[in-house]
């Protein structure tokens, strides 16, 4: 289940987020093996098609792990669990 986010939901960017599958990385994966696969069976330009689409999809999904990251940080004030006594 996608986490709140830190975009309005009106907007496309928030609209997006709010639909992102917690599996996203698998299809960035998937896209990554299909490339390699492609490759290994000399389909240069499929492979290198596969590849670019992969890496675009993996900057996506970092810069939003790196956003919510960012705005969930502020949510809890900074604070950090305290540690039980032994």
């Amino acid at each position: 289940m996608p986490g709140p986010s830190p975009f309005p939901p009106h907007t496309p960017l928030g609209a997006w987020w709010s639909q992102r599958p917690p599996a996203a990385g698998a299809a960035v994966m998937a896209t990554g093996i299909v490339s390699v696969a492609l490759h290994l069976t000399d389909h240069e330009l499929l492979s290198r098609i596969a590849l670019a689409l992969a890496g675009i999809a993996w900057i996506a999904l970092a810069a939003a792990f790196a956003v919510r990251l960012l705005w969930d940080r502020g949510r809890d004030g900074g604070r950090r669990p305290r540690r039980r006594a032994r």
